[in-house]
């Protein structure tokens, strides 16, 4: 995918053709939690913050946790994905994530001091 994104000279334009819906390639990917596709995307210039055309736009984080693919959403926010547009329906969701991100952390700092 990247080779070819590459070669074409308008790249940007073609990671943010969206669908009938609205829906972006970092939709897709989110859905999938193709988190090296998502990579390609935004290194290519996608709207880490698309929203679909849906009745409540979903935004591409919120796809990520409606599919529980939470490895995806921390590859959003630690890409600087904006948590205010997630959907309140989601929002529960967001900082039960969040909360885990910072329990591994926590742990992985605790395993760094012990071994040290």
């Amino acid at each position: 995918m990247n080779d070819l994104l590459q070669k074409q000279g308008n790249s940007h334009e073609i990671v943010n053709t969206a669908d009938e819906y609205g829906r972006t390639p970092l939709h897709l990917a989110a859905r999938m939690g193709d988190v090296e596709l998502g990579q390609v995307l935004l290194d290519h210039g996608a709207d880490i913050n698309a929203q679909d055309s849906d009745f409540h736009p979903h935004s591409v984080l919120d796809i990520a946790l409606a599919t529980n693919q939470y490895s995806f959403a921390k590859f959003l926010l630690d890409n600087g994905a904006d948590e205010s547009l997630v959907l309140k329906v989601y929002q529960s969701r967001l900082e039960e994530m969040k909360a885990t991100i910072e329990e591994e952390r926590r742990i992985l700092t605790l395993d760094n001091i012990e071994y040290r």
